[in-house]
């Protein structure tokens, strides 16, 4: 997404404009869900939430890097 808009004209014909920001989005709400959790907990915060939301936030990483890369072309 940060590359897209530096793209050639060219390169930006490869990718499906809609698709790339849905994936982004959807990708960004979850991460903003986790942090919006962390907020609300404040300090009381468990442990183990802390490790959820770690593993939460790297398989999100990952699928939007998959999705962004593989799906989203034309």
């Amino acid at each position: 997404m940060a590359g897209y808009n530096t793209a050639t004209e060219a390169e930006k014909r490869t990718v499906d404009e809609k698709k790339l920001l849905r994936v982004m989005g959807v990708g960004m709400l979850v991460a903003t869900a986790v942090i919006f959790v962390f907020a609300l907990l404040g300090e009381r915060v468990p442990t183990a939430f802390v490790y959820v939301a770690i593993v939460i936030m790297g398989v999100d990483c990952a699928a939007i890097i998959y999705l962004a890369n593989t799906k989203c072309k034309k």
